[in-house]
């Protein structure tokens, strides 16, 4: 956990461990967690050995990830899923545990806020 100061009305943090202060990120939005889009697909060899675990687990998430929502892909091994996690320890863990059923691509995602934000302020540095 970081605790975060205030020094000259300059945002600083410093680490439980009483390290020296970093500066910029006490009103960061770093600890939010981040969206990942996971696309899976798999051979019709793998199909009863996906289906088995899938029923014995309930396609349940690691800890530390959120499921937001997943789609499968009719008559096919194929689907997505948009997941939430603070880092990427869960989000290994999930291609892990699929990955010698399933060939797995895991990409950050944003929402149109988010990327409506990083827009407006890269266009707003370029037209300085």
């Amino acid at each position: 956990m970081i605790a975060a100061h205030r020094i000259h009305d300059a945002p600083h943090t410093i680490s439980d461990d009483g390290s020296a202060p970093r500066a910029g990120i006490a009103n960061s939005d770093w600890r939010r967690a981040m969206k990942f889009i996971v696309q899976w697909n798999g051979l019709p060899t793998a199909e009863n050995s996906v289906i088995e675990r899938f029923m014995k687990t309930g396609g349940q998430v690691p800890d530390g990830v959120k499921l937001l929502g997943r789609w499968h892909a009719i008559g096919g091994l194929h689907g997505f899923a948009v997941v939430e996690a603070d880092d990427t320890r869960g989000i290994s863990a999930l291609a892990l545990e699929w990955g010698d059923l399933l060939t797995m691509s895991i990409f950050p995602a944003m929402t149109d806020e988010d990327l409506g934000a990083a827009l407006g302020k890269h266009l707003a540095a370029r037209n300085k």
